[in-house]
């Protein structure tokens, strides 16, 4: 089969359902393919950041994967917002764009872009497929990139006279189809988290989409009425706690927000413990700060996110359900 065939049925086979973007030259061999397969529903745009936004939509709104599509070129970088739009809030979008003629990258012809160089910055990962049999190591390396750790989007070019090279292959295991590799925090850090939480009088819980991306709701709720927190939630995390559930602050911040609610404003400046998860603290976030003498438990997937805003006095590292469920236990 060619490249650009073993591209549409690897993406099948790891549960897409959804391309958006719009047609080109470049991308023609591509395109074609998952034009013909019922599995994908395709949809064009007549704006290649509204493609992507399409993509980014349907990955929160389901959590399953979508693929947009573009040309070469400026058609690629027009598409540039709507990527670090995903960028920013962690969400799993495969961009494929097409890509002048391997043999002829950097001769600047068709008006070339620095392909990896832009996209690195805002993407988790972002590379170029130059030879056939690069093919399946880079589409596995992609959706393991997209769901593990922390969520994000993966960008991949693909010259057009790779895409119709003939390649090689017998059968492929689906990223999608294997049990979801997940990481607990060190035991001694739960230990003193616990310790921290039992002696807390007014604790104040802040949690963010990654109780979403981890699928750690129930684990938030039980931890939450075993211990009584009361559970505010960032606005990309909104539904990663119940709203209707008596513990509901609604929507807060660390430790207010531009946007608070007043239960939750009130909880958090009175606290004498706040607990973050999966929070990335954005600016209308943290409007006011909370004072450096409240002891501060933060948990994260992302190593690059402890102590980024303010030094934690625990930092935990590792995947939100995994680590409630600790917690609980």
């Amino acid at each position: 089969m060619q490249v650009a065939e073993l591209i549409a049925e690897y993406i099948v086979s790891e549960g897409v359902t959804l391309a958006a973007g719009m047609s080109g030259q470049q991308i023609g061999p591509f395109l074609d393919q998952i034009a013909a397969r019922s599995e994908i529903e395709l949809m064009y745009a007549r704006q290649e950041r509204v493609a992507f936004d399409i993509c980014d939509g349907f990955a929160r709104a389901t959590g399953k994967p979508a693929v947009a599509f573009t040309d070469s070129g400026p058609a690629a970088a027009n598409l540039m917002c709507g990527l670090v739009n995903s960028w920013g809030d962690s969400i799993p979008v495969l961009f494929i764009a097409g890509h002048n003629n391997a043999t002829e990258i950097a001769s600047r012809q068709t008006k070339e872009i620095p392909f990896v160089e832009m996209f690195s910055p805002v993407s988790k990962w972002a590379t170029i497929i130059s030879h056939p049999s690069q093919t399946l190591g880079i589409l596995r390396r992609a959706f393991m990139q997209m769901y593990t750790g922390r969520q994000g989007p993966v960008v991949i070019g693909m010259p057009f006279d790779v895409a119709k090279m003939d390649v090689e292959v017998s059968s492929w295991i689906p990223v999608t189809s294997q049990k979801r590799i997940r990481s607990g925090g060190d035991p001694e850090a739960i230990k003193t988290a616990i310790k921290m939480i039992k002696s807390a009088k007014n604790p104040y819980v802040y949690v963010g989409a990654g109780i979403l991306f981890s699928e750690a709701t129930d684990e938030l709720v039980k931890l939450s009425e075993l211990l009584n927190l009361p559970v505010a939630t960032t606005l990309n995390g909104k539904s990663a706690f119940p709203e209707d559930h008596p513990l509901s602050l609604g929507i807060g911040g660390f430790a207010r927000a531009s946007y608070s609610s007043l239960p939750a404003t009130k909880v958090a400046t009175t606290s004498d413990l706040i607990v973050t998860i999966g929070c990335g603290f954005k600016r209308h976030a943290t409007q006011v700060r909370p004072s450096e003498d409240i002891p501060h438990i933060q948990i994260d997937i992302d190593p690059k996110e402890i102590n980024r805003e303010q030094m934690a006095d625990l930092g935990i590292l590792g995947d939100s359900k995994i680590i409630l469920e600790q917690l609980i236990s």
